[in-house]
């Protein structure tokens, strides 16, 4: 009798062991599954590399659902099917789109929950905003690669110093004044500057697979481009002796990409690359010279590189 009593002990005590593990596994599963992010991704893509980069980087996230594109600033013919390639080669499958036709469906998908990359200029969502003022309240966070100039009252006001403002003034003003009850994150070129991408890390991120391969191509096609479209910029830009010819110019040491967009998506995914200032609810990086906002720039410049080139 008394080693049944031992051994049904040892069955109830595996029995709960394993309805422990069990309950362990599946609250780590539910906690993993509240934690991925549902994110729109509004582009520019095709005008310059960090867009490529950005999206490079969402590809390969554990933590951020691309629920849907859009692809903004009139893009032509080669810039849309550079980007449905390049989504095919990264491996997302999200569907693209060409206005803001998808945001009023995916806020009551993900009511709440929905975060915005404005990697571009800020056209659809303010049109968005216009039509939507209510359902726009439903935004979790829009993250901006630009950087507001900030009144003495606190007021967010459109910088056109930054490339996705100037492009569209009126409607980046718009999005500011509008999104009151919308915590915005700038990331602001200075975070950039200080991340700058040469010739030899988009060798080491071409290293493996087709992806790295295309930003690089991109990359050194998108210096060759400003350096033929304005030859006086491009030499006084990248500090270049004037007497050297465009050839020997252009084997020079210069970095070929600030990755503006790559920061943003990257402030997405995981905020502790960054120490944000902050002013009311919104939160701004890389401001100003003085305030780039990156806690560990060297060791986040080895993560890109590192992530940027492996094989998918």
């Amino acid at each position: 009798m008394p080693s049944f009593k031992k051994k049904y002990s040892a069955i109830i005590t595996t029995f709960l062991v394993m309805f422990f593990c069990a309950f362990l596994l599946l609250k780590n599963n539910r906690k993993k599954e509240a934690e991925i992010v549902p994110l729109l991704i509004i582009t520019d893509f095709g005008i310059d590399v960090d867009d490529a980069e950005a999206i490079n980087w969402i590809a390969s996230s554990k933590t951020i659902n691309p629920v849907a594109i859009i692809h903004t600033g009139d893009p032509d013919n080669k810039r849309k099917s550079g980007l449905r390639e390049f989504l095919i080669i990264s491996g997302i499958k999200s569907e693209v789109f060409y206005d803001n036709s998808p945001i009023d469906s995916l806020l009551k998908i993900y009511p709440g929950k929905l975060r915005i990359a404005l990697l571009a200029q800020a056209t659809c969502l303010s049109e968005y905003f216009n039509e939507e003022k209510q359902n726009a309240k439903n935004i979790h966070s829009i993250y901006i690669q630009a950087s507001p100039k900030i009144s003495s009252n606190g007021e967010l006001i459109a910088d056109s110093s930054s490339y996705n403002f100037r492009v569209d003034m009126e409607s980046a003003s718009n999005v500011l004044k509008a999104s009151d009850n919308i915590p915005l994150i700038f990331i602001g070129k200075y975070a950039a500057y200080e991340m700058r991408l040469t010739r030899d890390d988009f060798i080491k991120i071409a290293s493996n697979g087709r992806a790295g391969a295309v930003m690089r191509n991109d990359a050194e096609r998108g210096i060759k481009e400003f350096a033929s479209r304005d030859s006086a910029l491009f030499y006084k830009v990248f500090k270049i002796d004037s007497s050297l010819t465009m050839n020997k110019a252009l084997k020079e040491q210069i970095y070929f990409s600030n990755p503006y967009d790559l920061l943003s998506v990257i402030a997405i995914e995981d905020p502790s690359y960054f120490n944000f200032t902050r002013t009311g609810r919104h939160l701004i990086c890389g401001r100003n010279p003085e305030t780039i906002n990156l806690k560990n720039p060297l060791k986040l410049k080895r993560d890109i590189i590192e992530r940027l080139g492996k094989q998918r």
